[in-house]
């Protein structure tokens, strides 16, 4: 039998990645996607992994892959009884990648200056997150809200809300204002390598959101979905490296900047209250539930 598809042991399996990473892949690099989930039973994880392969051209593979751990308590001992693993990539997206010539730039990022994520975009909006900080301090907001959030307030995301009508105007009058300044906050990036993990992310999850943890009208968006029963994958922009360049793409894809950005069935809704047309306003036409029917993605 193939000894690479199929063995037993602690040293066959070294052997093997020393096989493949000292031939074929010349350079690697793996970053986490969005956050692990973890049941009794299994550990499920996401990572953005970049491989240049060891051909004359040169060229990057980039895309994410999933592993899944199921395991089996016995007494005191954990047995890990199922290794999965996806590559979640078109065909057609593969072979594009394994042609296209990869250039000199390093498949790694430059190292963070510190041993957490680094991310342009922060943890909260750099000019309302301080200042919802310093008013839940001073007691002019609550410490949190319903379970412990501490982010911007909820009631922003409310659609007759200031903050709703404010991102509307600024949506209509300064898009481009905001594509600029997406493109500014990103910096320079590999716009292929980006626009790869992002059709993968779209292909690969029957509800996807592209979101940011301090943000109102994703946790809406989330709340919604969790009282339907929906099944979906959230990628935290502010938790993960590229995510500046990827709210510059999908600024670029969807002619909107702001999230959530939701995609259901490989189908772009918009955000919480608006787009095309937006998850709540699905919801109130009695699409929302249909579509995630179709989507298979009630749990």
């Amino acid at each position: 039998g193939d000894d690479f598809a199929s063995f037993v042991g602690r040293k066959r399996f070294e052997e093997n990645l020393a096989n493949l990473a000292g031939g074929f892949i010349t350079e690697s690099y793996a970053r986490p996607l969005g956050t692990p989930v973890e049941t009794p039973d299994s550990y499920e994880a996401k990572f953005l992994v970049r491989l240049r392969l060891a051909l004359p051209w040169r060229p990057v593979l980039a895309w994410p892959w999933g592993v899944t751990h199921v395991w089996d308590r016995r007494g005191d001992t954990v047995v890990v009884t199922k290794h999965l693993e996806s590559w979640d990539v078109s065909p057609a997206e593969g072979v594009r990648q394994l042609f296209r010539p990869g250039g000199r730039a390093a498949v790694a990022p430059a190292a963070a200056q510190s041993e957490e994520v680094s991310n342009a975009l922060g943890r909260k909006d750099p000019i309302v997150g301080p200042l919802v900080d310093a008013a839940r301090t001073l007691g002019i907001l609550p410490k949190s809200e319903a379970g412990g959030w501490e982010g911007e307030p909820l009631a922003w995301a409310d659609a007759g809300s200031w903050t709703q009508r404010l991102s509307e105007l600024t949506q209509t009058y300064l898009a481009g204002f905001k594509q600029f300044l997406a493109d500014r906050v990103a910096g320079e990036y590999d716009a292929l390598a980006v626009d790869a993990t992002i059709d993968s992310l779209i292909e690969s999850h029957p509800v996807l959101l592209f979101s940011f943890t301090s943000c109102p009208f994703c946790r809406r968006a989330k709340d919604r979905l969790d009282e339907l029963g929906a099944a979906y994958f959230a990628l935290e922009l502010d938790q993960v490296e590229t995510g500046p360049a990827v709210r510059a793409q999908l600024g670029r894809r969807t002619g909107r900047t702001s999230v959530p950005a939701i995609w259901i069935a490989g189908d772009y809704v918009g955000g919480l209250n608006d787009g095309e047309p937006g998850l709540l306003p699905l919801d109130t036409e009695g699409l929302l539930l249909p579509k995630l029917r179709a989507a298979s993605a009630l749990k």
